[in-house]
């Protein structure tokens, strides 16, 4: 069987061809034309759709890049340093349950035992050299491995509430507040105009000027930024918001509370 022959029945003398009608050749040509443009069309609105979703094409939508290059404008360039909280220490400890978690979380961490953990101490901003004041935001990250294989990782710092409800108001909040190259503070007028926007943030900062901190790392209280929901073995749930208390007793500093610490 020769290819091309699908019956099997080879032919010797191929048969006369017909021209093709010029009119159906032309239109045979732009429904091919058309397929393609469609083609091309759809691939162009599946990218502009990605791009759209991305934030490419909306320069006032605040993406994960955008707002971690803002630490850069507001604090420069520090290779080879986180772009907030950039000045830090490391330690390693261990996590001892008691057990009595247990009763409003079914997770592994909280059974009774000791799980290891990796802790990191730091201060809020992205400035790998600033001074250690009193006054400056600290954070404690923990990360628990459990036997399992898994990772728990938590974020805590020492204010009792996060003075914004959203990234949009963290953003605007860094870009409002950010020193003035002359004088070191920030632009007052900006700073107000922040303010009349974010009534929350006016709140918050009212708790936090009431619970003043303390001297250092080891007698700081950490907060949870976000509530969870905690679910026992028998299915019941709760919210919770966790924070690290120290054993050692706080020793409070006093400072000039103001503006110019956020």
């Amino acid at each position: 069987m020769e290819p091309g022959d699908l019956d099997g029945d080879r032919d010797d003398n191929p048969p006369e061809t017909t021209p093709a009608h010029p009119l159906r050749a032309a239109l045979t040509r732009r429904s091919a034309l058309l397929s393609m443009g469609a083609v091309a069309g759809f691939a162009a609105v599946d990218v502009s759709g990605f791009a759209y979703a991305g934030g490419w094409l909306r320069p006032d939508v605040l993406t994960p890049p955008r707002f971690a290059d803002r630490f850069e404008h507001v604090y420069g360039r520090h290779d080879g340093f986180r772009r907030n909280h950039a000045k830090g220490l490391s330690a390693t400890g261990s996590f001892v349950s008691s057990g009595a978690g247990a009763a409003i979380c079914k997770a592994a961490v909280f059974q009774p035992g000791t799980v290891p953990l990796v802790g990191r101490f730091s201060l809020g901003g992205g400035l790998p050299d600033q001074a250690d004041k009193p006054d400056t935001i600290r954070g404690l990250g923990l990360l628990f491995q459990p036997p399992n294989g898994q990772q728990w990782r938590t974020a805590m710092v020492n204010v009792p509430v996060f003075p914004d409800s959203t990234p949009r108001g963290f953003y605007e909040r860094m870009l409002a507040f950010k020193p003035l190259p002359g004088t070191g503070k920030p632009d007052p007028q900006k700073t107000a105009a922040f303010l009349d926007r974010h009534p929350e943030t006016v709140a918050a900062m009212k708790i936090i000027k009431q619970s003043p901190p303390s001297a250092g790392f080891a007698d700081s209280t950490f907060y949870g930024l976000n509530a969870f929901w905690f679910t026992n073995s028998a299915g019941a749930t709760v919210p919770v918001r966790w924070s690290v208390i120290p054993h050692a007793r706080a020793v409070v500093v006093e400072v000039a509370a103001g503006i110019d610490r956020w």
